[in-house]
């Protein structure tokens, strides 16, 4: 078993003649900074991804579903950091992993290794591109509804006022 591992890690475009056709589904696309994404792995017996296979290679097996690379200012690969994300089989047979990233900006999500290529081959998926952007600020928001009670308040209580005056 360990021989098959260490294969697959050595000689990825060898052994991806092997796989069973699948595709990687990322979401969302562009999340914000701390937002869960979800990553999904789904096998098939056909290219065109209209036969689902039973269950998806026991990629959460081997520890990793994908690799996730931050890209530097200028959209390439050369940080050296990879963030790998577990995948764990699912009941529908698929195998789904999570990870929230904490940096904006632009990143590759590659399926089972880091070499993965953009055009791996028919019925395999490519690497997907995600940007992840500045965190959602709800405080500005929650501040303008505050504003909007509190100013309807301060109208019904001045009404209030000057019917007392007047009446």
């Amino acid at each position: 078993m360990s021989t098959v591992l260490l294969a697959l890690m050595v000689a990825p475009t060898v052994v991806s003649a092997k796989l069973p056709f699948f595709g990687l589904d990322v979401h969302p696309l562009r999340p914000g900074v701390g937002q869960p994404i979800t990553l999904t792995m789904t096998c098939f017996e056909d290219a065109e991804h209209t036969r689902p296979w039973g269950t998806c290679m026991g990629a959460g097996a081997w520890g990793r579903m994908a690799w996730i690379h931050p890209l530097d200012d200028e959209g390439d690969l050369d940080r050296s950091d990879w963030i790998p994300v577990v995948g764990h089989s699912t009941t529908s047979g698929a195998t789904r992993g999570r990870v929230v990233l904490d940096e904006p900006g632009a990143y590759d999500v590659l399926p089972l290794w880091r070499t993965w290529g953009p055009g791996h081959s028919p019925g395999m998926p490519s690497v997907t591109r995600i940007e992840v952007g500045e965190q959602a600020r709800p405080v500005p928001m929650a501040l303008a509804a505050l504003g909007i009670v509190g100013a309807a308040a301060a109208i019904g209580w001045s009404r209030r006022q000057a019917t007392r005056i007047t009446g």
